[in-house]
Formats: C-alpha cells, sequence, structure tokens
C-alpha cells in the first residue's frame, strides 16, 4: 500500500464513508467518498497562488490539457469531449487553488479519465512546445507585413470579454482593495494588459514549482474499488520526491484604507448609473459557523425584493438594486454589498445611509419567524441531497473539502450539517444575529468602500501600432514568422498512432437505456392528475399547468409579467414578508414560469402557465394554503412593491443579455425562424426586455393599466379547465399530497376555455435578415443561422458533434481566438452556429458559410468516426434526477412525443457511416439563405452597417 489512511469517518447527512489517505512517498493528499452513487469523480488540485496579474494559473489551466507526454496529441481534452461518457469534465481556476475534475458512470471509463487528466498534469507538452502559451495565453499576430499587428490568445480574449462586465470590474476593484496586502489582490483571471508580460521562462518555472504531488489535493467519489485507484494514482505520484511547501502561504491582511476609493468604468450613458460598494473581512475560513450566520443575516436584509432593508434604499430612489455576495473560497472570507446605478447625488452618502438603514434594523430586531424560515430552508435544502442526482456530487464534494482542506483544516467537518443548523438556530434561541450583524457588518474596521464612479470617457483600447512603427524590419519579419509557424502547427493533423492511445469503447457494443418511464394519468372532476413514481425521500415535486394558449401577445406578456411577481409580493390577506417567510417555513421552492411548447405531430403550438413547488409531504395542506393565498387573493395595488421586483428583475435581464451574448444571438436568430421561438423572445428575450422597460417607465403614470392588466390575467390563468397537476413522488406520498391539494383546487374557477390555438400572428423574417446589437463591449458574439432543410436524424446529430468539436472548435476557437463555439441543431429542423467573446466578426461568419466544403472533404477512419459517434450517444445518456425524469416522461404525453423515437435516433447515430455525414453537406450549402445575429460594439456594427437590415443599441 503506498498511501497511508489516516482517517476514516461516517458523514450520516450524505450517507458516505470517508477516508482520508497521505501517499507515503510524496505526502500527496486524498480524499475517498465511498457510497453508492453511480456517478463516479476523480479531481486533482493544486494550490496556485498569484504573484501578479498575469493570469498565469489561468494559462496553465488551459494549456496542460493541450497534450502530454503519454498522449501526445494537440488537446486530449477535447478528444475527451468527443469520444468518452463523461458527465463532467472541465478545469478551472479559482483564487488560490487550479482544480481538473472529470465525472463518468462507467468505471473503465473513469480510469481513462482520470490517466489522461494525471499525465496532463504531470507531463505536459507546455514543457517543449512554446506555441502552447502562444496559442492558450497571448502572442504577436501578424500574418502580412500590412495587416494590423495585433494580441491573440484564448485566455487573452476571454478575459477581454469578462472585463467588459461591470460586475467583473466591480469584482476586480473589491479584491484590489480588500485585499490589498495578500495575493488576492491580483486577478487570477488576468487583466488582458498583463497577460501580455508573461514570458515562457516564468509560465516553466511557474508550473515546474506548483505541479507538484507534495503540493496536491485528489479526490475519488462514487461506487468504486479504492484500490485499483490508489495503484493507478501512485504510477505517477512515484516519480516524485517529498517537497516542502508549508511556507507557500497566504498572508493575512492587515491594513485597510480609512476612506473611500474612487474608480470609474466606461458607459455611454453615465448619469445616475454609479456603482458603491461596502465591503468587510468577516473572518478565517474556518469560522464555518460564522460565515453560516452571515449568510442568514443576508437572508434577511436583502433576501427578497421587499425587505425593509432593501426597500429603504429602493423606495427613495438611492438606487435601482442592492445585494450581498460572500467570496467563500478564499483564506479569508469576504462579505459585500453592492449598490447598483446610485444616483450621483447619492454616492458620497452611501456609508452613512448603509449606517442608519441597518442600525433602524438592528434597533427594531430581526424578525424572528423569519430567521426560523431561513434556517428551514436549510434543512430541506440538505434533506433534498439526495435527490440531486443529476449532477456530480462528487466534483461539487471536492469543491466544498477544498473550502477547509486547502488551508490545513479538517475538510470532513463541512459535512456536518447537523451541527451547522444546530448552531443557527442556537444563535436564533439567544438572540445572536443582531450581535454579530453589528459586529461584522457595522462596527467592524477589515473593511473598504469603493465608489464606482459611471464616465462616458473612453480609455482608448490598447494600441499596437505605434509599437509596430518602432520595430525594424528583422523584428517584423519574425513575428509573420512566428505567426505562421504557429498557424501551420494549428493546422497539422494529429498523429493517427497518438490519437489512437485515447481509448473509446466500440459503439456497437454501447447499450443507451431509454429514460422514458411512462407517467400515470388520473382524471377527477375534469382535472388531469399525473403521477410520475419514483422514491423522492418523502418530498413532493409538484407542478400546476395552466393553459394559456389562447391568451393574445399583450395578454401573454403580462402572463410573463406575472411570473416573476407571484409568490413575492403581499397578498390580499398578507404582506411580502409573511408571504416569503410561510414559503421558506414550510417548502423547499415555489415559483411560476411559461412553458412554449409544440406538438410533435401537428406542430400547434402550446403554451403553458406552470406553478412548480417541492415540499416534504407533510406540508402537503401549507402548499394548498400558500397557492390559495397567492394564486386567488393576489394583490397588485402596491406600486412601490411591483416596480422594485420588476426593477430588479429588468437589471438582471440587461446582465443576462450582455455576459450570455451566445444565448442572445441563438435565440434571436431562433425568433425569425418559427412561431415558438418568438413567443419565447416575447417573454424572456430582447423583446421581453423593452415590454419590461416601458411598464418601468410609465409606472407613475400609466399604474392603472398595468394593475388592470395583472388583475385580468390572472383571472383568466387560475383557472380549473385544461388544468394538469403533476406529481413525482412515490404512490403513497401522491395520495397523501392529493388529498390536501383538493384543498386548493376546489377553489378555483371553472371558466369555459376558448379553443386551444394561439391568436398571436407569426411572420417569418425574410431570407437573409440582420441585425446587430451594440453596447460598450470588447468582444463579439456571433450568431448565424438557418431552417427547413430536411433529413433530422441520428446521422445530423453525430455531424453537429463533429463539427463543434473539430471544425467549429480549430477555426473558431484556437486559430480565431474566440473562448467558444458551437452549433445547435433541433428536431423542427432549425440551426444556429454562435461564437462566444470573440475577437473576430467577419472571420467567423465565413467560418460558417464555410461549413460545407468542410463537411464535403470530411475524412475519417473507423476509429476516429467511433469516438464522435460515443461522444454523440454521451449527449443520451447523461443522469437525470427525479424532476428531470418525470418532465421528461410528461413533455412526451403533453408535446405528443413518441418514446420510441428515442431508440430510433440511438439506432441511427450507433450505425452513422462517413457516406451518411458527406451526404449531409447539402444542408449548408445555404449561403443565400442566413439569418445573422451579431452582439459587437457600436463602432463594429456601424463600420458593416451594409450587412445589417437593423442595427440597435442595448443601453
Amino acid at each position: 500500500m503506498k498511501f497511508n489512511l489516516i482517517k476514516k469517518k461516517y458523514l450520516k447527512d450524505i450517507d458516505t464513508t470517508a477516508f482520508v489517505y497521505e501517499h507515503k512517498k510524496t505526502k500527496a493528499r486524498l480524499i475517498f467518498f465511498n457510497n453508492n452513487d453511480e456517478n463516479k469523480s476523480f479531481s486533482i488540485t493544486f494550490k496556485t497562488i498569484p504573484n501578479s496579474d498575469n493570469g498565469i494559473f489561468h494559462i496553465l489551466e488551459h494549456s496542460v490539457l493541450c497534450g502530454s507526454k503519454k498522449y501526445p496529441v494537440k488537446e486530449p481534452f477535447v478528444e475527451l469531449i468527443k469520444g468518452s461518457f463523461n458527465t463532467f469534465i472541465n478545469a478551472m481556476t479559482f483564487a488560490d487553488k487550479t482544480m481538473y475534475p472529470v465525472s463518468s458512470k462507467n468505471d473503465e471509463d473513469l480510469k481513462i479519465l482520470m490517466d489522461i487528466y494525471l499525465d496532463a498534469v504531470f507531463n505536459p507538452q507546455l514543457l517543449e512546445n512554446d506555441k502552447i502559451l502562444k496559442q492558450e495565453g497571448w502572442h504577436y499576430h501578424l500574418e502580412n507585413k500590412d495587416d494590423k499587428l495585433e494580441f491573440k490568445g484564448v485566455v487573452y480574449n476571454e478575459m477581454k470579454g469578462a472585463y467588459s462586465s461591470v460586475d467583473e470590474i466591480i469584482d476586480m476593484h473589491i479584491t484590489e482593495q480588500l485585499y490589498s496586502d495578500t495575493p488576492y489582490k491580483y486577478s487570477y483571471g488576468g487583466k488582458p494588459e498583463k497577460i501580455v508580460e508573461l514570458t515562457q521562462e516564468e509560465f516553466i518555472n511557474t508550473y515546474k514549482y506548483c505541479y507538484h504531488p507534495s503540493n496536491s489535493y485528489i479526490f475519488l467519489y462514487g461506487n468504486l474499488n479504492i484500490e485499483d485507484y490508489l495503484e493507478k494514482i501512485d504510477l505517477y505520484l512515484a516519480n516524485y520526491e517529498f517537497k516542502d511547501y508549508s511556507n507557500y502561504l497566504i498572508n493575512e491582511q492587515k491594513n485597510f484604507i480609512e476612506k473611500p476609493v474612487e474608480k470609474t468604468y466606461y458607459t455611454e450613458y453615465p448619469k445616475d448609473k454609479n456603482y458603491v460598494t461596502i465591503n468587510f473581512l468577516i473572518g478565517s475560513n474556518l469560522e464555518n459557523n460564522l460565515i453560516n450566520s452571515i449568510n442568514v443575516i443576508d437572508e434577511i436584509l436583502l433576501g427578497n425584493n421587499n425587505t425593509n432593508f432593501r426597500k429603504y434604499f429602493i423606495d427613495k430612489g438611492i438606487c435601482e438594486d442592492l445585494y450581498g455576495y460572500m467570496q467563500r473560497d478564499k483564506a479569508e472570507v469576504a462579505y459585500s454589498i453592492i449598490f447598483k446605478n446610485v444616483k450621483d447625488e447619492y454616492v458620497g452618502k452611501i456609508e452613512f445611509l448603509y449606517k442608519d438603514a441597518l442600525q433602524k434594523e438592528l434597533k427594531n430586531k430581526f424578525n424572528k419567524e423569519q430567521i426560523q424560515s431561513i434556517i428551514n430552508k436549510n434543512i430541506f435544502t440538505i434533506k433534498e441531497e439526495v435527490n440531486k442526482t443529476s449532477s456530480p456530487k462528487g466534483v461539487s464534494y471536492a469543491i466544498r473539502a477544498l473550502k477547509n482542506w486547502l488551508y490545513g483544516n479538517d475538510p470532513l467537518e463541512l459535512f456536518d450539517y447537523d451541527k451547522t443548523i444546530k448552531f443557527l438556530e442556537k444563535n436564533l434561541q439567544d438572540e445572536k444575529y443582531e450581535y454579530i450583524a453589528n459586529k461584522f457588518l457595522l462596527e467592524n474596521n477589515k473593511k473598504s468602500i469603493i465608489k464606482i464612479l459611471a464616465t462616458n470617457n473612453k480609455e482608448e483600447e490598447q494600441s499596437l501600432k505605434a509599437y509596430k512603427n518602432s520595430l525594424s524590419e528583422e523584428a517584423i519579419s519574425k513575428i509573420i514568422s512566428d505567426t505562421k509557424s504557429l498557424v501551420k502547427w494549428q493546422n497539422t493533423e494529429d498523429d493517427k498512432e497518438a490519437l489512437d492511445k485515447i481509448k473509446s469503447v466500440d459503439a456497437k457494443s454501447v447499450t443507451i437505456k431509454n429514460p422514458f418511464k411512462p407517467t400515470f394519468f388520473n382524471e377527477v372532476n375534469a382535472i388531469k392528475y399525473a403521477h410520475y413514481d419514483i422514491k423522492t425521500s418523502n418530498i413532493v415535486y409538484s407542478k400546476f399547468i395552466f393553459d394559456i394558449t389562447n391568451l393574445s401577445r399583450e395578454e401573454l406578456n403580462y402572463a410573463a409579467l406575472l411570473t416573476h411577481l407571484l409568490f413575492k409580493i403581499n397578498t390580499k390577506n398578507k404582506t411580502e414578508l409573511e408571504v416569503n417567510t410561510e414559503i421558506d417555513t414550510y417548502l423547499g421552492d415555489i415559483n411560476s414560469s411559461i412553458s412554449i411548447m409544440q406538438d410533435e405531430k401537428s406542430a400547434d403550438i402550446k403554451i403553458k402557465f406552470v406553478v412548480f413547488a417541492k415540499n416534504l409531504v407533510t406540508n402537503s395542506n401549507k402548499l394548498a394554503n400558500i397557492l390559495l393565498e397567492n394564486t386567488l387573493n393576489y394583490d397588485f395595488s402596491n406600486k412601490q412593491n411591483i416596480s422594485n421586483v420588476l426593477l430588479e428583475f429588468k437589471l438582471n435581464l440587461e446582465t443576462q443579455l450582455k455576459e450570455y451574448g451566445h444565448t442572445f444571438v441563438n435565440r434571436r436568430i431562433a425568433s425569425y425562424m418559427s412561431l415558438k421561438n418568438m413567443l419565447f423572445e416575447q417573454i424572456n428575450g430582447y423583446d421581453f426586455y423593452i415590454f419590461i422597460s416601458n411598464v418601468l417607465k410609465n409606472i407613475n403614470e400609466d399604474f392603472d393599466n398595468t394593475y388592470n392588466n395583472l388583475t385580468n390575467i390572472a383571472e383568466k390563468i387560475f383557472n380549473k379547465n385544461n388544468l394538469i397537476i403533476s406529481t413525482t413522488c412515490s404512490k403513497e406520498d401522491n395520495i397523501i399530497f392529493n388529498e390536501h391539494i383538493s384543498n386548493y383546487v376546489n377553489f378555483l374557477k371553472e371558466d369555459a376555455i376558448l379553443a386551444n390555438t394561439s391568436k398571436i400572428n407569426f411572420e417569418k423574417k425574410e431570407k437573409n435578415y440582420s441585425e446587430a446589437f451594440y453596447f460598450n463591449t470588447l468582444v463579439q458574439y456571433v450568431g448565424m443561422g438557418f431552417d427547413e432543410f430536411e433529413n433530422y436524424s441520428g446521422s445530423l446529430l453525430v455531424l453537429r458533434h463533429i463539427i463543434n468539436f473539430d471544425y467549429l472548435w480549430n477555426n473558431v476557437r484556437v486559430k480565431g481566438g474566440a473562448y467558444g463555439s458551437g452549433i445547435n441543431i433541433n428536431k423542427f429542423k432549425e440551426l444556429s452556429f454562435w461564437s462566444y467573446r470573440d475577437p473576430n466578426f467577419e472571420n467567423t461568419l465565413n467560418v460558417y458559410k464555410n461549413t460545407a466544403d468542410y463537411i464535403k472533404n470530411l475524412n475519417l477512419n473507423d476509429k476516429e468516426l467511433n469516438k464522435y459517434i460515443i461522444g454523440t450517444l454521451n449527449s443520451f445518456n447523461q443522469l437525470m434526477s427525479p424532476i428531470e425524469k418525470s418532465t421528461f416522461s410528461l413533455n412526451h404525453y403533453i408535446n405528443n412525443y413518441d418514446y420510441k423515437e428515442f431508440d430510433k435516433i440511438v439506432e441511427e447515430i450507433k450505425s452513422t457511416t462517413l457516406e451518411d455525414l458527406i451526404k449531409l453537406a447539402k444542408i449548408f450549402d445555404s449561403n443565400n439563405k442566413n439569418y445573422i445575429c451579431v452582439l459587437t460594439t457600436k463602432e463594429k456594427a456601424t463600420a458593416n452597417s451594409e450587412l445589417f437590415s437593423k442595427i440597435i443599441e442595448i443601453n
């Protein structure tokens, strides 16, 4: 045995036996969580403490996965995505650690994944190949003498995109000021202007120091034979001698700036768009009970839209939003409150106003019922842990353990949930929460205050024009030569023998089980009750599905508005605090949403208003009361409350549109093609953003109209007719649930429903329709799509996988420098390309347009094709939680899906040939029919205005 067993402990809250090991030779740390979970996990983490803003550990995270001694291909990481049965595969850089996690249901598959990752981190090709830093980090890019000299690199461009976000800028300023004496002050992702200062020498030396077994933390999880894994891990660790890292530590923050610090950020419209942050160091990461208490206080102060503390600022028009967040993954934990869109006249007064608001809260005492409800919600979360089978628990548990483990503390302590709950309840009993808030959020001198002022004085982007002009002919030739050498390497195909070392199972031998299991229906008094029978630890997941297909466009907008108000505002009988407290006390969650569905046989659109809830079966009567109060005794008369909720949602939606630009362009393109996608845009996309902005803009002058529309739509929705009540739980729990829920159902109206067809007109956009949206960004999100093609099939899904992880990966990400790119294809014969944090615009569009040529020239041998088939099958073999299984089953019923279609597609995937793939090239010969949507800068949108039907500003 090459490892010493240090500790063994049963963790009852997660039904796991934990084994803590230490490698005898190197003292590498290893934890094994042994349980019955079929989704097994491995991860290896290194402590990585930055000493500059050059993002070296972020670049190393990317680079070690670019080939290794045993697997000498350019990107084994991508080869694993192409052809393994992983349930999770990634690499992650944190402020003081770098993690490499993988998961799989298949034991042999996990061993392959683990071996590739171990060889990557301990024997990477980056030690010999300087092109890896150039590709993943940065390089000067110049292909011809007269071209514009540019910086390129995957991480360089990723971070340009990251720092286009004001939230990232705020986070950067907080860590710089609050942790000014420590390495946490540095941008661990990397500042673009500092990334380009990273040298190959520093890159190699830093790797050699940090990527050593004595500096590693290894985590294994699931139902596996630990001796097999320890033996394989030792094959790598045994090549090293012990190295002392006892002095590789993070120093404590001691100095704090008393006066507020002023920073700026650019926005075209700066009036009243300032941010102010109040930040506190809470204490050591060891103080888990204190940290959990601060989380409770955060819930009290900011846990819903209309807490007294929030309203103090929002109702007075001081700012548009405020929120708190904890920086937990650091040796010293910080808590911040961010005041968003602060009016110019209040910027200098926020600290005083904050103290005044919090002192009033403490003087009036926190509401004990509210605190108990927050604790109850934590208890429910613990109870529900067993049902979260679709997520890789081994990865999340490893991250949780590292919060103690990395700093030399007991990692198993964080899994004693009972101890945490008892401490929180004792604080309530002893009335400690006011004391804790006063000590750590009011009188705490370990703090910083940062004013981030909006300005329309734009800093010039880093330009290389002057630098290029200063270069000699010889230096320019050297850059051109280096660029061509890099491009040549990127274009070089991997050696076939090297690729064969990354094993895949034979696709034809694989059995993919159809996840469909029937939902049982029962009709009582014209209401359909749907039950999915599965054990859920006495938790009932329920859906109340109301048909709203016949709503008009305006009604649908207000129905979407209602989903953001329901269960968040006062009712006729309860205040918003009482509503929130009751929900947190008795339920795990309750929310509402709108689902746009399409009948597979008739292609008819179905629109459903869905109320989703989860609760212990013993609280089913409480759910009935909560539904009764919130869906039938609604009250939309409080203008301020409604305005507060909608304003927060509008700001969140604006952030989503800008930060998830690839999703934005995808959905926008889809909305050009079909009624279903246009409706989705209407309730959740840019069109809804415009609608909600107009409601807020006119809320003072036209509130009666808003009130009437919300009231009328609520009266229409909550109706017995065409109602489906779906439950996911055991048979026994379902009987109990239905008995109690009748107390709600019996009060629903029974109005006649009009024909179940949508009355909303849809006119498809003409071919070649295109839009450019712009805001202040340093990168692009480029989308292109089309529809009306033939041959949706399993072979097309294989082709999608090939395009994603060969053609687009190499041309848009590797060569183009974008952080990501992909293609979406659905069974309704709609197709769209997207890119994420992309430095290019026209070049990316050209890549999309040349897809057909790539397909026509596909040349795959049997092993390569088998790998892509396995990767495609993997998407049909993912783990599902109980609610995901039941939703899958119920949607088959609502949408008239044939469950046997799953098996048909799987067989088509397995039998795909190269000839099948090449024939599909004709689908992409449609360059004269493309829709285009781009999220970009104002300068690039206007410079290419001839390409767009419309140019639209997001502000």
